[in-house]
């Protein structure tokens, strides 16, 4: 599967998760930058499990047109992922895979994700199906 292929997978596996939204996806020569809005603290909790677990930074920013005047407006906050574009031959699966694997794995336990669909994505990133 392709980057474009897998980017647009990992786009819709990250809003199965309640309260998740897409406020950003960027593409450069040296990474994949996706920002998120989340409203859902166990959503939270899992995309930074799996940051962690995928070594991708997620950095913290605010929406560049927050309109709240005191800047407490829980809406305006972003968290910004930076996975890195493999530039050298690599074994699968690259890192943007390994993110979607995880998040497909992780959907699947909670049932946001059929098995069959899961599964599918899965195997296409070169992970060992349960």
């Amino acid at each position: 599967m392709n980057p474009d292929e897998t980017l647009n997978h990992v786009k819709r596996l990250l809003q199965l998760l309640p309260g998740v939204r897409i406020a950003w996806v960027q593409k450069s020569t040296t990474c994949f930058r996706i920002g998120l809005a989340i409203g859902d603290a166990h959503s939270l909790a899992i995309l930074a499990h799996i940051a962690v677990a995928s070594n991708v930074p997620m950095g913290l920013e605010v929406a560049w047109d927050c309109p709240g005047v005191r800047h407490d407006d829980a809406e305006c906050v972003r968290y910004d992922w930076r996975i890195p574009v493999e530039t050298g031959p690599f074994d699968p699966p690259s890192e943007l895979q390994l993110v979607g694997g995880i998040l497909a794995r992780r959907l699947k336990d909670r049932g946001l994700l059929p098995k069959s669909e899961a599964d599918q994505l899965l195997r296409a990133w070169s992970f060992a199906v349960e």
